[in-house]
């Protein structure tokens, strides 16, 4: 069994494409239903989230206690931080975590263009291409 997509409900398609382009991510599908639109967004790997924008909505959407982030990793986290830059994103400060003296993790946060918060962390310690909490990322 694989995960087949992330779902999140935007307001505007065309700034969610903007924020997930500037992670790699390109347009792969779009579907109309009326009162609501489909798009879907790959990486190169294959991952893929589906943005649904309901029709004639206007207030943002509330994303509850319970959601935490989407993380994505990136093989230069400091060239994907600024490619969130000019996308018109504000991403907090990269961070390094360690777990016994070594290496855990290099990341940040950043809010979409609809609220919901992602983790950007590095192809580095458990995030390494091959390692195992990277399973199937590629170099």
């Amino acid at each position: 069994m694989t995960i087949a997509h992330v779902m999140i409900r935007v307001l505007d398609f065309g700034a969610s494409q903007k924020f997930y382009g500037a992670l790699g991510m390109t347009e792969i599908d779009r579907y109309a239903f009326g009162p609501f639109n489909v798009c879907y967004l790959a990486d190169k790997a294959g991952m893929q989230i589906e943005l649904i924008e309901n029709v004639g909505r206007k207030e943002p959407y509330t994303h509850g206690d319970g959601y935490g982030n989407v993380a994505f990793v990136v093989a230069d986290i400091r060239q994907a931080r600024d490619a969130l830059i000019a996308a018109g994103a504000q991403p907090g400060p990269v961070k390094d975590i360690a777990h016994s003296g070594t290496l855990f993790g290099r990341y940040f946060h950043v809010t979409d263009p609809d609220g919901y918060r992602l983790e950007v962390l590095e192809s580095a310690g458990r995030w390494q291409a091959g390692s195992p909490g990277n399973r199937g990322t590629r170099k």
